[in-house]
């Protein structure tokens, strides 16, 4: 019989004595399993597999050997397979008629094949070395394994990490358990980070390669937006709050529609928080992106509205076949509603899905079937909501 005693840096050495080196095994193998987190089966089988490999390397001619670690013991015990002969020739693969008897305690005849136990302390030094590489390759198999898996459950949901460097592909976090890539194709245009800060980012996709697993991140995904606010406003993440959509230009404004079927919760009210606590929590982490939280409503008309907030609107022309809308506005509303650059008409239109023409009172509307929904005195004044790094805007249900 063969007892491997061990140490916490895996040197493995065949010893010939004693029942407290094996369960020093046991020991070890399972504080390696909580400590790495492997399962400790697989370090078992990792060493079952060396010592065989080494017994085979050993004993080149021997029939079916077979390694068997005992797993509350930490005895290692190893087989092989004999034929029953009338003239043993090949000690190593034969045995006579009596000694198969005498180990099996059955009544067996000659051309019969038994397992037999053989000892294996010949096995010396090579086996103690393949068991070290062997089990510290089944260790990092695992823990490639572990992290893949982990990550992998986590796409689309948030991942904390610290910026570690920088290089040609872009921006390297340091996760848990692994390193994460935030390519510079997924950072906002105005967004500059430094080293050893906290980021907040989206994990958008887990592939695994033989150096171990490669997590990509995002801060530019609209989902990260939604994220942000499941984790700051308790509502949502419960889901008594819901947010219907999402529209974003990252790092400089976005637009979110929220909606509530408890008639006393106020959704908006509830993503904004105590004088706009819990969205200046997002807004900072975006890095003073604006956000527009406005109440999602069934009604397109009625959505449209809210969606170009602040402005104000007058009605709302719909052309559903088309998904197309006519929005009139006064005058002095027209470049309020339309944005600088068209971005607020142009998020809007994002966040509702509906193509928008904005036009004021008095222009010609297109000959086309359309359904009037006259908005008139039913849209509120727009209340704001500012902080010190970005401008928050708010609108009341309608």
């Amino acid at each position: 019989m063969i007892f491997i005693p061990t140490g916490e840096n895996l040197g493995f050495k065949i010893h010939k004595r004693g029942e407290k080196m094996a369960s020093e095994l046991i020991h070890i193998i399972r504080q390696i399993s909580a400590d790495r987190g492997v399962d400790s089966e697989i370090l078992f089988q990792a060493i079952e597999s060396a010592m065989l490999a080494a017994a085979i390397k050993n004993m080149p001619t021997a029939k079916e050997l077979r390694v068997e670690l005992d797993r509350k013991t930490g005895d290692v015990h190893l087989y092989t397979q004999k034929t029953i002969v009338h003239n043993v020739v090949d000690d190593l693969n034969e045995v006579d008629r009596k000694t198969a008897r005498k180990l099996t305690e059955q009544n067996v005849d000659y051309d019969m094949v038994i397992e037999v136990e053989i000892p294996a302390q010949e096995l010396g030094r090579i086996a103690a070395q393949n068991v070290k590489q062997i089990v510290m390759q089944k260790i990092r198999e695992a823990q490639r394994n572990n992290i893949f898996e982990e990550y992998k459950h986590r796409q689309g949901h948030i991942i904390t990490g610290i910026v570690q460097r920088f290089d040609k592909e872009g921006v390297v976090l340091d996760v848990e358990h692994t390193e994460a890539i935030l390519p510079f194709r997924e950072i906002p245009k105005s967004h500059g980070y430094r080293q050893g800060e906290h980021l907040r980012c989206l994990c958008m996709e887990v592939k695994s390669f033989s150096k171990g697993p490669q997590v990509t991140l995002s801060r530019n995904h609209p989902d990260l937006l939604r994220e942000l606010f499941e984790q700051e406003v308790p509502e949502i993440a419960d889901g008594v709050v819901n947010i219907e959509s999402v529209a974003r230009e990252a790092g400089d404004r976005s637009k979110i529609a929220v909606s509530c079927a408890d008639k006393n919760v106020d959704p908006v009210g509830a993503c904004v928080g105590m004088k706009g606590s819990r969205v200046q929590v997002v807004v900072r982490e975006l890095k003073g992106e604006k956000v527009d939280i406005v109440p999602w409503s069934d009604d397109p008309a009625q959505f449209i509205a809210h969606s170009l907030s602040p402005a104000k609107i007058i009605r709302v022309k719909i052309d559903p076949p088309n998904r197309r809308a006519i929005v009139v506005v006064d005058e002095d509303q027209l470049s309020l509603a339309i944005g600088k650059h068209g971005q607020n008409a142009r998020l809007a239109s994002k966040l509702t899905g509906w193509n928008l023409d904005i036009i004021t009172e008095g222009e010609e509307f297109p000959q086309e079937q359309a359904i009037d929904s006259d908005m008139g005195e039913d849209i509120p004044q727009n209340n704001e909501t500012s902080g010190p790094e970005a401008e928050v805007r708010e609108e009341k249900e309608v």
